[in-house]
């Protein structure tokens, strides 16, 4: 489905970028997507705008580099064709001091233009066009990812039953509006709930890959994150059959993903914690979506008693530390990632992390205990499991004996 915008789309976008008071960056950011995950990749979901200092000073001690936002059209646009971003300016100018950078979505409907959270017809894809279109011509060049909906494969969110051709028709007019305002604009979607193949698939048949810069969506699911990558090979089959394009083909954004508590009541080691088993799979999540490939990964979410890395009244989780603690790990140790096969590969999953800074190893397993023989080419070791604790490493004729469990542990050479 390839619809031109109509002339009446682009005087207005032109009009309005004209209108919109540029700012500019004193931290300039580069409007491309991260080349390493770890950390660069690596953000939150937040549900605040402004600038709360304690926040922000917490993020930044993770080691955090992005949030994901929502730019909601019904409170930038309380009146026709006049847009306050004030609350969003503040927020951006704040994280990009820290060097974390935003991925808004750009989200949901507008009584302006009709009622009903759905866009379904031309009257409203116009209005939301051109609020796109205003919103990328004031943040150009400051390294926003621009997100199309949030899960628009759900009528929760969608606020309607889901379409694909209404979904599209957004998609196009949007992506015209944005790149009107900006040429080097960053531009993803679907944000499917879940691995949605089948709609995403409708999607590209109607000519999303083309469109769009990356695919993104939100691979919920029952366990652990290990199964995740079945998920990724689906996607770039569909990216590889149907992509028609000459230049880079979209790459995959995992742009929500998280458990909450209610869900980690299983036992980890023998024991009931959740927060210790949320923090564990964040931990795993993040090892395997590097080795996948993701080029951007935002945990659900920051601020809240059960998805959230802290608490509502600021208490850090050990999802935080865990955070934490992955980042401070593996910066620049990131480049390539190889997976070791010993023992058994269904359970057991050891990474070998390769950077500027050298080598590190990665490891647990699905269920249980068991102690592994690694080839290790140190002397000596140095190992932290995912909560920073320190683990015992020995080592035997160019052999490292390490006990690996459901917990995640970091084993560097000395």
């Amino acid at each position: 489905m390839k619809r031109a915008v109509s002339l009446y789309v682009l005087l207005l976008s032109f009009f309005l970028i004209s209108a919109t008071c540029s700012r500019k960056s004193s931290v300039p950011m580069k409007n491309t997507f991260p080349e390493i995950l770890i950390p660069e990749g690596l953000g939150v979901n937040i549900h605040f705008t402004g600038a709360p200092e304690r926040d922000i000073t917490l993020m930044k001690e993770a080691h955090i580099k992005f949030v994901r936002a929502d730019l909601t059209w019904s409170q930038v646009e309380r009146k026709q064709q006049e847009y306050d971003f004030t609350r969003y300016d503040k927020l951006v100018d704040a994280l990009e001091l820290q060097g974390i950078r935003v991925l808004f979505i750009l989200d949901y409907g507008n009584k302006l233009y009709g009622q009903g959270r759905a866009i379904k017809t031309d009257t409203q894809r116009r209005g939301f066009a051109a609020f796109a279109a205003a919103a990328a011509a004031r943040y150009k060049g400051r390294g926003i990812i621009w997100e199309i909906w949030n899960e628009p494969n759900i009528k929760k969110f969608w606020g309607d039953e889901p379409d694909v051709d209404d979904y599209m028709a957004l998609v196009e007019v949007t992506c015209e509006a944005i790149r009107e305002a900006d040429h080097d604009a960053l531009i993803i979607a679907p944000a499917t709930c879940g691995c949605d193949g089948g709609f995403i698939k409708k999607c590209a048949e109607h000519g999303l890959l083309e469109l769009v810069d990356g695919i993104s969506v939100h691979p919920y699911r029952e366990g652990g994150p290990e199964t995740v990558t079945n998920c990724y090979h689906t996607l770039r089959k569909i990216v590889e059959n149907h992509f028609s394009g000459n230049e880079s083909k979209p790459k995959i954004i995992s742009s929500e993903w998280g458990w909450g508590l209610s869900y980690m009541a299983e036992e980890i080691d023998g024991k009931t914690d959740p927060q210790i088993r949320q923090a564990a799979y964040l931990t795993r999540r993040f090892c395997i979506e590097a080795y996948a490939g993701i080029v951007c990964a935002i945990h659900y979410k920051w601020r809240e008693d059960n998805h959230g890395l802290i608490k509502r009244n600021y208490t850090v989780k050990p999802a935080y530390t865990a955070f934490k603690v992955l980042n401070e790990q593996l910066t620049g140790f990131s480049s390539s990632i190889t997976r070791l096969e010993i023992g058994d590969v269904d359970t057991n999953y050891i990474f070998s992390f390769e950077g500027p800074l050298g080598k590190k190893l990665v490891a647990w397993r699905t269920k249980g205990k068991r102690t592994v023989s690694i080839p290790f080419g140190g002397r000596t070791a140095k190992g932290v499991d995912f909560l920073g604790t320190p683990v015992a490493c020995k080592i035997h004729d160019n052999v490292l004996h390490l006990t690996i469990s459901e917990k995640p542990v970091f084993i560097g050479m000395d």
